[in-house]
């Protein structure tokens, strides 16, 4: 290969670079195929987050900040089922993102916050039954309560699993003899459950896990789950 055709190839490398980085910087939820037209629906997401705005409005009336810059698809149906579409995906399983409230929110708040993502959730899929189904938010800091709510919300249109934190302020509460109700309950209704690591390093449970963002994310989080 000449020294001009090894120019020429890392010019047109620089410029694929550039153009990835450049489609990086596109919010997730502007992001499109290239030709939408030829997607067809057939794939089930499970691991896609939603904030319903009542959720967000009933967490800064306790005193949370405001999200900023919040991404549209979290609570908006319509935009979500688009994108849906233009990406083929038939159906979202609908659960919170790693910045669930179960650690910070006291039993009567959590128990407030579950209620409104498990009734919003019900009503996501009362409108779009073949869109979206979701994982049952439970308050896990006080398993009697949490109990309470999957219980309230067990067999209901679209609850299909339930979702958990891997974790909690470095606690295996998973494997607390407090929960073992809860696991009961859940193996007794036949619903899988679905993990996710809560935010901050104070709530993995193993500090060996604990790194620079991406080895947290790719790694850690991957063997937590795993062990």
């Amino acid at each position: 290969m000449s020294k001009d055709d090894r120019q020429m190839l890392r010019r047109d490398f620089l410029k694929l670079s550039a153009g990835a980085v450049f489609a990086q910087a596109v919010p997730a939820w502007e992001a499109r195929p290239a030709n939408t037209k030829s997607v067809r629906p057939v794939s089930i997401d499970m691991h896609t987050h939603w904030a319903p705005e009542a959720y967000v409005k009933a967490q800064v009336d306790m005193g949370r900040p405001a999200p900023a810059n919040r991404n549209p698809l979290d609570f908006d149906l319509d935009k979500r089922r688009k994108w849906m579409d233009e990406h083929g995906v038939q159906m979202h399983v609908l659960t919170l993102s790693g910045g669930m409230p179960w650690q910070w929110a006291t039993a009567e708040q959590g128990v407030r916050l579950a209620q409104i993502v498990n009734d919003a959730a019900i009503e996501a899929h009362t409108a779009f039954p073949d869109r979206f189904v979701a994982g049952i938010a439970m308050p896990v800091k006080d398993p009697a309560t949490a109990l309470k709510e999957l219980n309230r919300v067990a067999g209901k249109p679209g609850m299909r699993a339930v979702h958990l934190p891997n974790s909690m302020e470095q606690r295996d509460y998973l494997f607390e003899p407090a929960f073992e109700p809860i696991l009961a309950r859940c193996q007794e209704l036949g619903y899988p459950l679905l993990f996710h690591p809560l935010d901050g390093d104070a709530n993995i449970y193993s500090k060996r896990l604990v790194g620079p963002p991406s080895l947290t994310n790719w790694l850690g989080f991957t063997f937590e789950h795993a062990t």
